[in-house]
């Protein structure tokens, strides 16, 4: 299923048929020690999150996210293990960053890296989204330093990905 298809179905969604819904993919990106990627906003450094941006139009989710990883993080050294079953939808606290949007649709991905860290860059895209990041375990990801809306999304999607309760 692809978000084009369907982008409202998962659990923790609303019906979002009207197109007010930005598509959006998100990585979980592992490494082989079995950590996970997180990084702190530019915009907002004690608010951390997985690299995640919008679909262009004639792209698939798959090349979004690689894409979308290659950007933010400067990582090319990876590959998708895994598309969540889902397709997680919140709407933005507050005013839309986007035009003609109330909120985001996403599709996250596990993806694995089997780089080494050097080659992380976060000045590596167009836009700089990031002032840091960190490798932690999956039982480690600060759920109250992330976006509120997205912290059940986190929670579903840490549980689908590693069989872990955070709360």
């Amino acid at each position: 299923m692809t978000l084009e298809e369907d982008h409202h179905k998962g659990k923790n969604t609303e019906n979002h048929h009207d197109g007010s819904f930005r598509k959006n993919v998100a990585a979980v990106i592992l490494n082989s020690k079995g950590k996970i990627l997180i990084a702190a906003r530019l915009d907002y450094p004690s608010s951390w999150q997985f690299p995640q941006g919008g679909v262009d139009k004639g792209e698939t989710e798959e090349e979004a996210i690689m894409r979308e990883v290659s950007e933010e993080t400067g990582i090319y050294s990876a590959r998708i293990l895994k598309k969540s079953r889902n397709i997680h939808s919140y709407s933005f606290a507050g005013k839309s960053p986007f035009k003609k949007t109330i909120g985001q649709s996403q599709l996250y991905f596990l993806i694995e890296f089997y780089g080494n860290d050097d080659e992380i860059s976060l000045t590596n895209g167009k836009h700089r989204e990031f002032c840091d990041w960190k490798w932690i375990t999956p039982g480690e990801l600060p759920i109250k330093d992330v976006y509120k809306p997205r912290q059940p999304i986190y929670l579903d999607v840490i549980k689908e990905f590693f069989n872990i309760d955070l709360l």
